[in-house]
């Protein structure tokens, strides 16, 4: 089994690492490797689209310029400052790391204020590298802004989105 993302390098038609090592596997008498997709950027790309459609934006690589990124980057630490915290805990068992967990515990938080009308406790974080090349990058930043935490005045064109990555897409 081969298990790569899915960048031309990789896939390539002709020249791909794929087609190059199934080459290698069958000229040496083994039978072909199953090529599967990393599930994370298979992700990434159907968020991108969502998104682009939904916000009218094209985000190229490698930044995300969606129009909530930059106001949100600038007054992060401020608005954070502002935001009046909950106090109920949402306890993570899922033995993520780093932005993963964060993504993890913002996805949980919006199912929370969805079906309780309030914040829990947000145990919230640096923002992680913000990049196209960080599948997860673009789902933290929605659900910040979009999660209405910190700039609710997002509320209306994020909510759809929101909805999106918490309930659908971050089951998978």
């Amino acid at each position: 089994m081969i298990i790569a993302d899915t960048t031309s390098v990789n896939t390539g038609k002709r020249s791909g690492v794929v087609v190059c090592l199934k080459r290698m596997f069958t000229e040496k008498g083994f039978s072909q490797p199953q090529f599967i997709s990393c599930q994370h950027h298979v992700l990434d790309r159907i968020l991108h689209l969502v998104m682009d459609q939904e916000l009218g934006g094209n985000a190229t690589s490698p930044s995300i310029e969606y129009p909530f990124v930059s106001e949100l980057v600038k007054n992060y630490d401020e608005q954070k400052a502002r935001f009046e915290n909950g106090t109920e805990e949402i306890i993570d068992k899922s033995g993520w790391r780093d932005d993963m967990r964060f993504l993890y515990h913002l996805a949980r938080v919006f199912k929370f204020f969805d079906e309780n009308g309030h914040f829990p406790c947000i145990n919230f974080q640096q923002i992680p590298n913000i990049s196209n090349a960080r599948w997860n990058s673009r789902a933290i930043l929605a659900l910040l802004a979009l999660f209405f935490i910190l700039m609710p005045t997002t509320r209306t064109s994020l909510e759809k989105i929101c909805r999106f990555i918490s309930c659908d897409w971050a089951d998978y």
